[in-house]
């Protein structure tokens, strides 16, 4: 009977050890368990906390702007505009790989964002004006009908017609003896005021440090005035554009205001305006449907209300105005349709030879096989229908003083040739015709696109 009793006290022990030993090896596999699931749990709150610190846009902090301050360009920092504002440089998020946009500095009166730019590479400087969202509270019945209209994932681009105006301002008396910036904008104004069918924005160079501190400037004070006609306006300056990169010369060396429609300056005076023009859109340019071009000493518009109206109600693809300077009244000689000059054997030969500092030819009209405006100038000799505002001819060449255009031509590669682009050959460097605003028209054609005039629609030129 003990020896019964012993045995059952054994066996009772050892199911006992054997539960004992269970119960442990379970504890440990849970405990391992929940240790990874902490692991991964503690993983993925790090990832959720760093990805949003890659993507929080910055604040108008202090913190912010003393590291705006501190990444701005050594150059802008050297100008007025830059040293009073904590903005001019690029802002960047915590993360090294992910750029924010920079925070905005707003202008006198708060009617725009300001962000400054600056590309080292190609060292130039791009500001941007923004104007800021308007909260307007919506009627009830405003909601309702939102509501009820259907949705779609694409946002229908240009409901009213959108036009950037550009342009490139040069050195020496831009805007014409005794005429500054505000006498140009003035000008301006006088063709988008009042014009509610369209939307406007405004693109502006120059490479003159002193006149891109200036047009910054007239921006930061009057923008309660610009906020009526613009929802953007960008100014850039790359002054790196002057210098030929081969060479290491200056294309504006020895051009003046007084000097540069003389034969021997169109070479270089040319490439350099077609440097400037595509420099300029290509950097303002975005889902504006028409671009309009306006010499910065364009002074006055005739019909000016309704400009803009003929411009766009014309439907071609690229068109242009008359110009008139005091008594001649078809200033701007590039538009024109018929057949030119071409270079002798011997100035060919000087071409192929790349011997451009030699080469003195310039493209000259065939008289009897050319048409300008000034063609038009006897109005007995014209119909009712020539007569009219809206009337149109075709031109095989157009003037940049005021030239407008469908903005989709241009993103498809019909820019403004910064060489004569005809009679080139592989042996010459360029050829002889067809530079800047006459070589657009070339590009465009094959595309299948027309230049336009309008021989009575007028603007006017400084004298």
């Amino acid at each position: 009977m003990a020896t019964l009793r012993t045995q059952q006290r054994t066996f009772i022990a050892i199911v006992v050890f054997l539960l004992i030993l269970s119960t442990i090896s379970f504890l440990n596999i849970n405990r391992h368990s929940l240790s990874n699931f902490r692991g991964y749990t503690s993983q993925q709150s790090e990832l959720k906390l760093f990805t949003s610190i890659e993507t929080k846009k910055p604040t108008a902090s202090k913190a912010t702007e003393e590291a705006n301050t501190a990444t701005a360009a050594p150059a802008l920092a050297t100008t007025s505009e830059a040293s009073s504002s904590s903005t001019s440089g690029t802002s960047t998020s915590t993360s090294s790989t992910i750029q924010s946009k920079p925070t905005g500095e707003s202008t006198s009166h708060q009617q725009f964002f300001k962000y400054s730019y600056y590309d080292t590479t190609s060292n130039s400087f791009k500001v941007v004006y923004e104007q800021q969202p308007q909260h307007i509270p919506r009627s009830e019945q405003e909601q309702k009908e939102t509501e009820a209209k259907p949705t779609n994932k694409y946002t229908t681009i240009n409901e009213k017609p959108s036009i950037l105006i550009l342009s490139a301002i040069g050195k020496d008396n831009p805007y014409g003896n005794n005429r500054v910036f505000v006498d140009f904008m003035k000008s301006i104004q006088t063709i988008v005021d009042n014009q509610p069918d369209f939307h406007f924005n405004l693109g502006l160079s120059t490479n003159y440090i002193t006149e891109f501190e200036n047009i910054q400037q007239y921006i930061h004070d009057y923008d309660s005035e610009l906020f009526k006609y613009f929802r953007t306006i960008t100014v850039v300056s790359a002054p790196d554009l002057e210098h030929l990169p081969s060479t290491g010369s200056t294309d504006g060396d020895g051009l003046s205001r007084e000097n540069r429609h003389d034969d021997n300056k169109q070479r270089l005076r040319r490439r350099l305006i077609a440097r400037c023009r595509n420099y300029l859109i290509s950097n303002v340019l975005s889902l504006e449907t028409y671009t309009l071009f306006l010499d910065s000493d364009i002074s006055e518009f005739e019909h000016a209300s309704k400009f803009i109206q003929f411009l766009v109600g014309s439907k071609k693809d690229i068109i242009v105005p008359r110009i008139t300077r005091g008594e001649t009244s078809d200033y701007d000689r590039n538009s024109w349709r018929g057949k030119r000059t071409k270079p002798t054997p011997e100035q060919l030969q000087l071409m192929d030879e790349n011997k451009w500092d030699q080469v003195d030819y310039v493209p000259r009209d065939v008289e009897s096989e050319m048409f300008h405006f000034v063609n038009m100038d006897n109005k007995q000799d014209l119909t009712i229908e020539q007569q009219k505002l809206s009337y149109i001819v075709p031109l095989d060449s157009v003037g940049g003083a005021v030239l407008f255009f469908k903005s989709y031509i241009f993103k498809q590669g019909a820019i403004f040739p910064t060489s004569y682009i005809i009679g080139t050959t592989w042996d010459r460097m360029e050829g002889y015709d067809g530079i800047e605003t006459e070589g657009i028209c070339y590009l465009a054609k094959p595309l299948g696109y027309r230049c336009w005039g309008m021989p009575n629609l007028v603007a006017h030129h400084v004298i």
